[in-house]
């Protein structure tokens, strides 16, 4: 499912950014928490956009088995899943069906979305979470890790 291309240019969303944090600010703002206003205004909509692109991508994978390619039995359509991205919680549903000759049972939209069947963050959100921790060299020592630039 597609939607129409909005015909929006990069001026327009810097100038609904700028309004938006603008009415907010407070005189003799820095620099810093001007960053952090517009960080606030714009991630609800940017996790919004990635929820519904999660959605297209789940509602668009065939129920086939990842491993032998074989249709799957059905056993349910609209599982739903909750997954904490570095935007912040995403909503999709995706099917669930059982690979006779594997024996298993398979998300396809999982798979599709590399999600781990078990794991409550996004692939991301994994990624920055490993960054975070302290190296085994580190530990005790009081010292941090670097962290990625986002």
């Amino acid at each position: 499912m597609s939607t129409p291309f909005l015909k929006l240019s990069e001026a327009d969303v810097v100038a609904w950014i700028t309004a938006r944090v603008r009415a907010e600010l407070k005189e003799g703002t820095g620099m810093g928490e001007l960053e952090l206003a517009v960080e606030q205004a714009t991630r609800e909509c940017r996790r919004q956009a990635l929820e519904a692109l999660v959605k297209e991508q789940a509602a668009a994978q065939p129920l086939v088995c990842p491993v032998c390619e074989q249709r799957l039995n059905v056993e349910a359509y609209a599982r739903a899943r909750d997954v904490n991205s570095s935007l912040g919680p995403v909503s999709f549903r995706r099917a669930y069906g059982f690979c006779v000759p594997c024996g298993q049972h398979f998300y396809p939209a999982d798979v599709a979305l590399g999600l781990h069947p078990r794991a409550t963050g996004s692939p991301r959100v994994q990624e920055l979470w490993t960054y975070s921790l302290p190296s085994p060299t580190t530990l005790g020592s009081g010292a941090r890790t670097k962290t990625p630039m986002a």
